[in-house]
């Protein structure tokens, strides 16, 4: 029996004034994570927004700190099979950086990606750990 597993991460607002916040950011994750849990049933969503509701008791504030916690303790040992999907979705700002790609969290700093923002080389790295056959990854983010 296949179990599908999707995060879901939409970040309106930033800490930092540089850029405007997003108007649709939040309500895309939003509704992305709905689709996987109604309409694709899937066995466990991770919401991550502006606003979004505990997990496991564990506030979700998409900040740095949390993402890499999230992504570093969920995808330590392998937990899903070859049959099953992984899928991330990321709406909001991203940065690239000598040739880096990153996602800026809530308390990113563009003008500092590296140090502030989270590498898509480091979360592909991560997620691929979780044993999963298929991961997809949908990425709707403006780069600097």
């Amino acid at each position: 029996m296949t179990r599908d597993h999707g995060i879901s991460i939409g970040i309106n607002g930033n800490e930092f004034s540089l850029f405007p916040p997003l108007k649709y950011a939040k309500s895309d994750a939003v509704l992305f994570a709905s689709f996987l849990r109604d309409g694709a049933k899937f066995d466990e969503v991770w919401l991550f927004s502006d606003d979004s509701s505990k997990i496991r008791g564990e506030i979700t504030t998409p900040s740095r700190t949390r993402l890499r916690r999230f992504f570093r303790d969920q995808f330590a040992q392998p937990f899903m099979s070859e049959e099953d999907s992984l899928w991330l979705f990321f709406s909001g700002h991203g940065s690239q950086h000598n040739g880096v790609d990153y996602v800026l969290p809530i308390d990113g700093d563009p003008e500092d990606p590296k140090e502030t923002g989270i590498s898509l080389d480091w979360i592909v790295e991560k997620i691929r750990n979780s044993g999963a056959g298929e991961i997809v990854l949908i990425l709707d983010m403006c780069r600097t």
